[in-house]
C-alpha cells in the first residue's frame, strides 16, 4: 500500500516526460529520497529488507546509468534517477524484481515505439520518453509481487 503513495509524484513526472522529454530533478529527487526514508521506516534502517532495496535501487541505476553511458545518450539521467526510486520499491519485495522491472519497462517501450516507427509517427533518430515505460514496469512488477 505504502506504493500507493508514490503514485501523483509518478502520473506528474510521466506527464511532463511525455510532453518535454524531461525528468525533472523537483520530482525524481524527492521521490528516492522519499522511497528511502518509507523503506527505512517500515523496514527498519538495519534490516535485511531494507538492505535489499537499496541493493535493488544500485542495481537499476547501475544497469540504467550504463545505458545512459553508451554513444549518443539513448537514456537521460532522468531515466537512472526514477530508475533507482522504482528500483528501490521493487525492491521491498526482492531483488529478483529488479529484472522483471527493467524487461518490463523495456518491452512496453520497444512494443510502443515499434508500433510508432510502423505507423510513421516516429522517426528513427526521434527520441521516446522512457519514464512512463519505466512507470509500467514498475507497476506490472508489483502487481505480480503482491499476486505471489
Amino acid at each position: 500500500m505504502t506504493h500507493l503513495a508514490s503514485l501523483p509524484v509518478l502520473i506528474w513526472l510521466v506527464v511532463v516526460d511525455l510532453r518535454t522529454h524531461r525528468l525533472p530533478d523537483i520530482g525524481t529527487l524527492p521521490l528516492l529520497g522519499g522511497s528511502f526514508v518509507v523503506s527505512a521506516v517500515v523496514h527498519g534502517v538495519s534490516s535485511d529488507s531494507h538492505s535489499r532495496a537499496v541493493a535493488a535501487a544500485a542495481l537499476s541505476v547501475l544497469v540504467l546509468w550504463l545505458l545512459h553511458e553508451l554513444p549518443g545518450h539513448p537514456l537521460g539521467f532522468g531515466d537512472v534517477k526514477l530508475g533507482a526510486s522504482l528500483g528501490l520499491q521493487c525492491g521491498w519485495w526482492g531483488i529478483d524484481c529488479v529484472p522483471v522491472f527493467l524487461a518490463s519497462a523495456f518491452v512496453a517501450g520497444g512494443v510502443v515505439a515499434l508500433y510508432e516507427l510502423v505507423t510513421g509517427r516516429l522517426s528513427r533518430h526521434q527520441p521516446v520518453a522512457f519514464g512512463p515505460f519505466l512507470v509500467i514496469g514498475w507497476s506490472l512488477t508489483l502487481l505480480g509481487a503482491a499476486g505471489r
